[in-house]
């Protein structure tokens, strides 16, 4: 028979138990609001004309990625828990608290939804808004794109690239031919698909309309919303070791047959001299 102070402690460890937080489990109908559709879905919903010049910090990627959509003009809503957060930002460069706003509205991401709000533990996955440079898909998505430029032979668009790093890929990918005009290639690298007449990058959801009478100069980096992570700084450099590991790779597996052939010159040579 229990003791009535074991009883009392039980009693008291259980109304504790009860009043902890318990762990978040997704139902299924927010696991598919973190779907890629969804996200993106919530990502078109910010526009230029509604989200001006906002901070990296509150890009429409990172807001998107923790459930928001763009409802007016500087104003989010969760599309969970219907909180919504004003964005209005004092001019940079007339307010000396711009910097204490701009953390005030980055923490709201997540604390400006209800406490019991899923959004704040769970998060779409980080890669949604991340440049797919380092994905193991990176390769499939750069032809993807370049067969989307298939039959474009017509497209008279030019890429306006600085420096030599250009050039230099360019030379890297003839040694592995592609379906693809040669001056379509940096667009392809760079995020970009086409289709019907337009420029189309699936990150930023950027469009840029193609006139195939007139020769049009294209910068396929600055063509990107500032916010991409297509235009973001060192992305040039970071494809051009990509390749080089692409070519290295290539050449390595065209390698076995050269050295089998070198050692059985070589095993005869020992042999002779024996």
């Amino acid at each position: 028979m229990c003791s009535p102070q074991r009883v009392s402690l039980e009693s008291a460890f259980a109304e504790e138990a009860c009043l902890l937080p318990k762990p978040h489990v997704l139902k299924s109908g927010e696991i598919s609001l973190r779907s890629k559709t969804s996200f993106v879905r919530r990502l078109r919903s910010f526009t230029t004309a509604n989200w001006f010049s906002k901070p990296m910090v509150i890009n429409p990627l990172a807001c998107a990625r923790l459930g928001w959509e763009n409802i007016d003009a500087d104003v989010i809503k969760c599309v969970s828990c219907g909180s919504i957060v004003c964005a209005v930002l004092p001019s940079p460069a007339s307010s000396n608290y711009y910097g204490e706003c701009v953390d005030r509205l980055h923490s709201q991401l997540t604390e400006g939804h209800v406490r019991h709000c899923s959004w704040r533990s769970f998060a779409c996955p980080a890669s949604f808004m991340e440049c797919p440079l380092d994905s193991p898909d990176f390769r499939d998505m750069f032809l993807r794109n370049c067969q989307s430029f298939t039959g474009a032979q017509h497209l008279d668009v030019r890429a306006l690239l600085q420096g030599d790093l250009l050039d230099d890929m360019i030379v890297l990918l003839r040694q592995d031919p592609l379906p693809v005009e040669e001056h379509c290639l940096p667009f392809a690298l760079l995020g970009w698909s086409y289709l019907s007449g337009v420029l189309c990058c699936e990150r930023c959801l950027r469009q840029v309309s193609l006139l195939s009478s007139v020769t049009l100069n294209v910068d396929p980096i600055a063509a990107h919303a500032y916010w991409c992570p297509w235009s973001q700084a060192g992305v040039l450099v970071r494809l051009k070791s990509i390749l080089e590991r692409w070519w290295s790779k290539k050449a390595r597996k065209d390698l076995p047959l050269q050295v089998s052939m070198a050692r059985r010159a070589l095993s005869d040579a020992c042999a002779k001299h024996s």
